[in-house]
């Protein structure tokens, strides 16, 4: 996907979502996605669903202001992700861990 001011809603995804050299994009899932990788993009909002925050990767690159949504929840809960790092939501905690460059 390479866009601007966009929103997309989807149901389920059985592949990864790319997001790249996008700005000012919004996707909600309302049952599941297994990975959204998001390159050289800026103000991205995943709006994800309970049963998606648990099993879903979340990989940046070069990307500013990527935030993830818990939007079932009476009270929305709201996570900033950090670029260059593969992230997941569990039990309410955004974890993460570095992600290394491939190649020899």
């Amino acid at each position: 996907m390479k866009t601007t001011k966009s929103s997309v809603i989807l149901e389920t995804s059985i592949s990864q979502i790319d997001i790249m050299q996008c700005a000012e994009i919004n996707i909600q899932v309302t049952k599941t996605a297994p990975t959204f990788n998001i390159e050289n993009s800026n103000e991205i909002a995943l709006f994800l669903s309970n049963e998606t925050l648990g099993v879903s990767d979340i990989m940046t690159y070069c990307s500013d202001t990527i935030k993830v949504v818990e939007f079932e929840d009476e009270d929305e809960k709201e996570y900033v992700v950090p670029t260059h790092f593969l992230s997941k939501v569990k039990n309410g905690k955004l974890e993460f861990e570095v992600v290394e460059a491939g190649g020899e």
